[in-house]
């Protein structure tokens, strides 16, 4: 009877569930919490996006990380439990400290490139176009991601963002690739096949029969052993 009564007051307090929310992400994606759901009133469980043996990108999830890390640093120096710690924040950080949280829970990552999450998809896009989504705005193709491809897929990205020069032709691949960088930097360009917008039917014609496990938004003209981390 005391949690259905819990229920009904929580229920008619957003202010207050918002910060329940935010501690419990807080504690399951910033925390690490242990013990479970059992240690916890609220019974939402929460993972944190990771691969093992592929580092962040300091510009992208690694940036979001920073931020958690910091977030994380500040709850220790409180002294308080998760839920006082996020009452206390202004309701501007505490927004953004759901945002980090909710954004480091998102994981669009593919068995193989013939087992589509159709589903898992279609919200990547609905969430990519709520949010005007635009990697190219914090990071453009360097030298790690664009090492993988051939020298033909690296010329496919020049054709892509619409250079035209002859010298490219020419270069060998570690020149090339680092022409293809400052190309897409300059132009402040990333490739398409990095966007959530395009067709369903687009992706499955650009993605193979590989077995490799792969980052959903990545084609096949990109080899999976460098989809983004």
């Amino acid at each position: 009877m005391a949690t259905r009564g819990l229920i009904r007051d929580l229920a008619d307090d957003p202010v207050a569930a918002l910060t329940v929310l935010v501690a419990q992400l807080f504690k399951q994606l910033a925390l690490r919490a242990l013990g479970g759901l059992d240690n916890s009133a609220l019974q939402i469980s929460a993972t944190a996006y990771g691969r093992i043996g592929a580092p962040a990108l300091a510009a992208l999830d690694g940036e979001v990380k920073v931020r958690l890390e910091a977030r994380r640093e500040a709850y220790k120096a409180s002294g308080l439990r998760p839920i006082p710690w996020v009452e206390t924040l202004p309701h501007g950080e505490k927004v953004a400290l759901l945002a980090e949280l909710t954004a480091i829970s998102l994981d669009l990552r593919e068995a193989r490139t013939s087992s589509l999450r159709h589903a898992a998809r279609a919200e990547a896009a609905e969430i990519a176009a709520l949010c005007d989504a635009d990697i190219s705005a914090h990071w453009t193709p360097d030298a790690a991601y664009l090492g993988v491809h051939s020298k033909k897929q690296l010329m496919g990205l020049l054709e892509e963002m619409g250079v035209e020069d002859d010298r490219a032709k020419s270069l060998k691949k570690g020149d090339l690739v680092t022409f293809v960088a400052e190309a897409a930097a300059e132009r402040q360009w990333a490739p398409t096949a990095l966007a959530w917008d395009r067709p369903l039917a687009e992706v499955e014609a650009d993605e193979g029969d590989e077995a490799e496990p792969v980052d959903a938004a990545s084609s096949a003209r990109e080899p999976a052993a460098q989809l983004a981390a």
